[in-house]
């Protein structure tokens, strides 16, 4: 599976809060959603409202889902997150 990297910003503010891993599962314009994983610590609200900037730097409102069935390892544990946003 190949991944990209991208970053997400908490929604009306400029400083991302980490980068991430991602691939997109559609591409469709209106309709984007997709799979993440932080690349460092950082608090993450299911449900959240999110900007998430992609590897070609369009930016999409997105909300975010942790996928529980999914930890990646390492300390602290992290998670895949799913996104779906616009």
């Amino acid at each position: 599976m190949i991944m990209n990297t991208g970053r997400l910003y908490k929604y009306g503010e400029e400083q991302p809060l980490t980068s991430v891993s991602y691939r997109l599962l559609t591409d469709t314009p209106g309709d984007m959603q997709g799979e993440l994983v932080p690349l460092e610590y950082g608090h993450l609200v299911d449900d959240g409202n999110y900007i998430f900037e992609l590897m070609n730097n369009d930016r999409i409102k997105c909300r975010l889902e942790k996928n529980v069935n999914r930890p990646v390892s390492g300390f602290p544990s992290r998670f895949v997150y799913r996104f779906s946003g616009s």
